[in-house]
Parts: C-alpha cells; sequence; structure tokens
C-alpha cells in the first residue's frame, strides 16, 4: 500500500506532461493562422482577473491604433486603471502602467504571454512548426522554450483552440465563442499549474 501513492503520482505527472505527445509531424501552411488573425478596431470586454485569491473586476479595452499597434486598458467601474499595456507590430509588450498589487515582474511575464497567445501578434517572430493529431491541425510557434499551439480543421477554415506550453506540457488554455475574423465575444483563459484565471465576456452596445 505504502507504493500506491507515489506510483499514482508518478502516472498523473506522466499523463499531465505529455499532452501533445501524440502529434504527428505535418506539411500544413504557415499561411494559415495568419489569415485567421482578428481584426481588432475597438473591443470593450467586461473582465474578471484572479490570481492565487486575488480578484479584479472591471473593462478591458483593446484598441488598434493607427500605426497597427494594439493597447490594451483594464480599469474599474470608477476609471482606475489596474494596468495599460501597448502591443507594437514589432516588439515586445510595453507596460505604460500597472498597479502597485499587480507589478510583479512574474504577474506581468504571464499576461504578456497570454495576451500575445490571444492578440496572435507575434507570429512572424517565431519558428514555425505544423503538426496533427490524425483529424485536425496543430499550427504552432516556437518563441524561446514557450510553444504557441493553434488548433484547426484540416481546411483550415476557422480556429478551434489556443494553447500555450512546452514540446509536451499545456500550460495555457484559451477557451472562446464567437470568432470569426473578430475577437471572440467571450475568452477564458485558463492556467493549469497555478491559480491565474481571465474572464472575458464582449459588450456590443457602448459608446465608444
Amino acid at each position: 500500500m505504502r507504493f500506491l501513492i507515489p506510483i499514482s503520482i508518478l502516472v498523473l505527472l506522466s499523463a499531465c506532461g505529455s499532452a501533445y505527445k501524440h502529434l504527428q509531424k505535418s506539411n500544413g501552411s504557415p499561411d494559415c493562422i495568419p489569415s485567421l488573425v482578428p481584426e481588432y478596431n475597438t473591443t470593450l470586454y467586461r473582465a474578471q482577473i484572479d490570481v492565487t485569491g486575488h480578484y479584479l473586476s472591471g473593462l478591458l479595452i483593446i484598441k488598434q491604433l493607427p500605426d497597427s499597434s494594439v493597447r490594451l486598458l483594464f480599469t474599474n467601474e470608477a476609471g482606475f486603471k489596474f494596468f495599460d499595456f501597448g502591443f507594437p507590430p514589432t516588439g515586445n509588450m510595453i507596460v505604460h502602467h500597472i498597479t502597485d498589487k499587480m507589478n510583479r515582474k512574474a504577474v506581468i511575464k504571464t499576461l504578456r504571454k497570454d495576451f500575445q497567445l490571444l492578440l496572435m501578434n507575434r507570429l512572424g517572430n517565431a519558428r514555425y512548426l505544423s503538426k496533427t493529431d490524425g483529424t485536425y491541425a496543430y499550427h504552432i510557434y516556437k518563441q524561446g522554450k514557450d510553444h504557441y499551439y493553434y488548433k484547426t480543421p484540416a481546411g483550415c477554415d476557422s480556429l478551434l483552440a489556443m494553447e500555450r506550453g512546452s514540446k509536451r506540457k499545456k500550460v495555457v488554455d484559451i477557451q472562446f465563442t464567437g470568432m470569426n475574423k473578430s475577437l471572440p465575444d467571450s475568452v477564458f483563459i485558463k492556467h493549469n499549474n497555478f491559480a491565474f484565471n481571465i474572464t472575458l465576456k464582449q459588450i456590443n452596445n457602448y459608446a465608444e
């Protein structure tokens, strides 16, 4: 009996660490995902962010600027800014503002990677790989140790899933609805290695 718990832990770790082990190399097109990149314009979301038990809610504005950069502003209902990030078409995220409670290197790094995965704005700076599970295509963009996974049908007519991880392990899963050449109607970003979740619900009728 004393060996059952360690064996069970090893089985669980093995299962968690092999999310992509079944994928096989394929000849998918590097033009697939760029053709599905959403048109940002100005999009407003009701946002909830839960960081290890610290809960924030408010409004997230995503706006594309004339120079093709994208700006993300997260405020509460009264207008207090939690963070204000800029995403140039080339280059890394710019932190214009972040509240003291969120001003942690790990938090900023995590938010950067989450929004880069969602906005799909760093594809040209990454190494492209294509794999398949026999039914769906996985378009993989490698940036350093990170792998950004975009799942589509074989015909590449829609985006089914967004994930970030390593070669084998899934770290972040983005679930969404209503994405068709525009930002999704709803988004749920879930981290698998610690309690850090983001929920977004688009507000369609608003005054700019």
